[in-house]
């Protein structure tokens, strides 16, 4: 039974294991993101791909995008307050 509990942790894991990183600077809610930038939260696939073609309306093949999805990974941003 442990190792379906195991299991299951990280299939969900898996399902919210991604975000959106900046590859070029823009503002935004605020905030002025860099280049590297964690732009979302941790959120599933389909959602990422739903908030970066919304970041990235306007632009089509040839023409550099504002945002990419990435595998979540913990770190903190430029715009992040340090403690």
């Amino acid at each position: 039974m442990f190792n379906n509990e195991r299991d299951k942790m990280i299939n969900e894991k898996k399902e919210d294991g991604f975000m959106l990183v900046a590859l070029k600077p823009f503002n935004a809610r605020g905030l002025n993101f860099k280049i590297g930038d964690r732009v979302s939260s941790r959120m599933t696939y389909f959602q990422a791909i739903k908030k970066a073609k919304q970041h990235n309306v306007g632009h089509s093949v040839g023409v550099s995008k504002r945002v990419a999805m990435k595998p979540y990974v913990e770190f903190k941003s430029s715009w992040q307050v340090n403690k």
